[in-house]
């Protein structure tokens, strides 16, 4: 740090190692550098963690209406921001599911 900041941080003996006035003045700074540059690294972990893309919930009759269903898929959505959660119905004859035609989005 001292080669860029061109001041003497450190009084170097063969005994010790000590700070200079310069760098007793500049310790909060670098405490505040250290302490920004390891929350900027958790943010960065946090963020190659995040999930993202589309997750298509499917739904036959009155279930895409239920309130818990509408607050599983509301929670995940606030959980995981970067998600898309359409929720699809899919119509039904005779208890027999239609062919996958996209269904009919739900908000």
């Amino acid at each position: 740090m001292e080669k860029p900041l061109v001041v003497p941080l450190f009084e170097r003996t063969s005994r010790s190692v000590g700070l200079t006035a310069a760098g007793q003045a500049l310790l909060p700074e670098a405490r505040a550098v250290l302490a920004a540059t390891y929350q900027l690294r958790r943010t960065a972990g946090a963020q190659r963690r995040q999930l993202s893309g589309r997750l298509a919930a499917r739904t036959m009759g009155a279930e895409a209406a239920m309130p818990h269903t509408r607050a599983v898929l509301h929670a995940l959505q606030d959980r995981h921001p970067h998600i898309g959660v359409p929720l699809l119905r899919v119509f039904h004859r005779g208890g027999h599911p239609l062919p996958d035609r996209g269904g009919d989005r739900a908000t």
